[in-house]
């Protein structure tokens, strides 16, 4: 019973959001072009007048085309305070639908996933989320440690070069935090989970055959990654049992 309420719940939140997305695109629709009637028409008939214009400065070595579409540029009315208002606003009622939208596709899926007894999975999913946050935006651009291959470009790689940081190590950390997870719980869970080390370890060592990371960087990547499997594993159990009702406990 308490499940078909939960699932009715959720199917009117869905259809209020579509109705929401619906009215914002009309709206969008419709009053973007109308506040900005003016300076469309005012495009389109400068466009008509210094066409030609542009078209013979591109023949002419693109200054004339420059230089008319700049003058025709000029002319047209400014945008006011109250427009960048408008879309500022209408921007944000954008973001929080889609917000709103996703908070409640979590939060289904993650009722879902503990009723079915798939617990695991979800925090596997959550604990590689927490990775990239933690090690590829926050650690790698806070700490900008050069990799190897930018410090020295004699050797010959095998892969192009990436263009983000070095520590932590990312593919360390994301396949440290799936093994830690699921090394955890039921006997066959700890077996795959072990099964998972030595993979992980593989794609450590290739990280530095591949001249992409220092030893530290791998080091670094797999201690934060038993740290965060570990955290998110426990924290998503404790949650899941609160979440049961008296008569699954």
């Amino acid at each position: 019973m308490h499940e078909m309420v939960m699932q009715k719940n959720y199917a009117k939140a869905y259809k209020l959001v579509i109705l929401l997305a619906v009215v914002l695109a009309v709206l969008s629709a419709v009053a973007v072009p109308l506040s900005l009637s003016q300076q469309i028409r005012e495009a389109a008939a400068l466009e008509q007048t210094y066409g030609e214009d542009r078209h013979d400065g591109e023949h002419d070595g693109q200054q004339g085309g420059h230089d008319s579409e700049d003058a025709w540029k000029s002319q047209i009315t400014p945008l006011t305070p109250g427009h960048f208002v408008f879309f500022g606003v209408l921007g944000l009622l954008w973001v929080l639908l889609a917000a709103w939208y996703w908070l409640l596709t979590a939060a289904w899926l993650y009722r879902s996933a503990v009723n079915a007894g798939m617990n695991k999975s979800l925090w596997m999913i959550l604990g590689l989320a927490v990775g990239v946050l933690v090690g590829n935006v926050c650690l790698k651009n806070l700490i900008a440690r050069p990799r190897p291959c930018w410090l020295d470009d004699s050797v010959m790689m095998l892969i192009s070069s990436p263009t983000d940081y070095s520590f932590p190590a990312g593919h360390t950390l994301s396949s440290v935090i799936g093994a830690t997870v699921l090394i955890q719980g039921t006997t066959t869970g700890v077996a795959v989970g072990w099964a998972a080390i030595p993979l992980a370890a593989v794609i450590a060592f290739s990280r530095l055959y591949l001249f992409v990371h220092f030893p530290s960087d791998i080091l670094a990547g797999a201690i934060l990654g038993v740290i965060i499997g570990e955290a998110v594993y426990r924290i998503g159990m404790r949650c899941g049992r609160r979440q049961r009702t008296p008569q699954e406990r």
